[in-house]
C-alpha cells in the first residue's frame, strides 16, 4: 500500500519551498530534501526526471521509494522531496530501501536514530 494523498507533497508551490529554505543530503542514488512542514504530520514528495529513464521507470522507482517510507518510522511534522538520480533506475527494491534509510538516518528525521 502506497502513502496517502494527506501525506504526499503534490503542489509544485511546496516543492519549491523546500528546494529553497530546506536542508538536502545525498548519496548514490538519491537527494533528500526536508525542511519543518505545515502540518502536524510528516509528508514525502518524489523527483524523478527523464535522465532517470523513460515512464515506466520513473513510475516503477517513485512506487518503490513510497514504498520504502512506508517501511520507516519517521518523526513528524516535516516535508521531504525524494530526488532521484540514474542510478536509481537500476536498483532493486532493498538497495532503494538501504539507500532511503541512510538518507533519512544523516537528516535525523528517523525517529530512534541519531543522525551522522
Amino acid at each position: 500500500m502506497g502513502l496517502s494523498k494527506e501525506l504526499r507533497i503534490r503542489k509544485t508551490a511546496d516543492f519549491n519551498h523546500i528546494a529553497e529554505n530546506g536542508k538536502a543530503v545525498s548519496n548514490r542514488m538519491l537527494i533528500l530534501r526536508w525542511s519543518p512542514g505545515k502540518t502536524a504530520h510528516s509528508r514525502s514528495g518524489f523527483a524523478v526526471s527523464k535522465r532517470v529513464g523513460g515512464a515506466v521507470v520513473r513510475n516503477r522507482v517513485k512506487r518503490l521509494l513510497r514504498e520504502s517510507i512506508n517501511s520507516f518510522n519517521l518523526l513528524e511534522g516535516y516535508d521531504m522531496v525524494f530526488i532521484a538520480r540514474k542510478e536509481t533506475a537500476k536498483a532493486d527494491y532493498k538497495l532503494i530501501q538501504e539507500s532511503v534509510k541512510d538518507t533519512l538516518k544523516r537528516s535525523g528525521i528517523l525517529k530512534n536514530e541519531l543522525p551522522i
